[in-house]
């Protein structure tokens, strides 16, 4: 059986590991935490990870990794995005959450 502290250690250094591949996750934290600092502050509710899809997105709402440059951009096009808005986007995106299921055993 563990004692107490080592049962909070272990779920702080889970969650901590969760919330690293999470930058998102990250942020929303750091601003739940920073607030109990402040005496007064309203305590905001975290919950940690994302609610279950309801349902596939429909064919070709979502580009996927194989289309073609032009298709993805025609694509975010349709959004109102630009090409340097569609570029910031998917690199900002990727290079933060990483795609390492696209192409198996290629680290991203």
């Amino acid at each position: 059986m563990y004692s107490l502290r080592e049962t909070c250690e272990h779920l702080f250094f889970t969650y901590l590991t969760i919330l690293l591949n999470n930058f998102v996750q990250s942020i929303q934290l750091a601003g739940a935490v920073s607030l109990v600092q402040c005496p007064g502050a309203p305590r905001i509710p975290f919950l940690m990870g994302r609610a279950p899809p309801k349902a596939a997105a429909p064919n070709l709402l979502v580009p996927e990794p194989f289309d073609s440059v032009q298709s993805i951009l025609q694509r975010f096009g349709e959004l109102g995005f630009t090409t340097q808005e569609t570029v910031a986007v998917i690199g900002g995106s990727h290079s933060i959450a990483g795609a390492d299921d696209v192409v198996p055993n290629l680290q991203g």
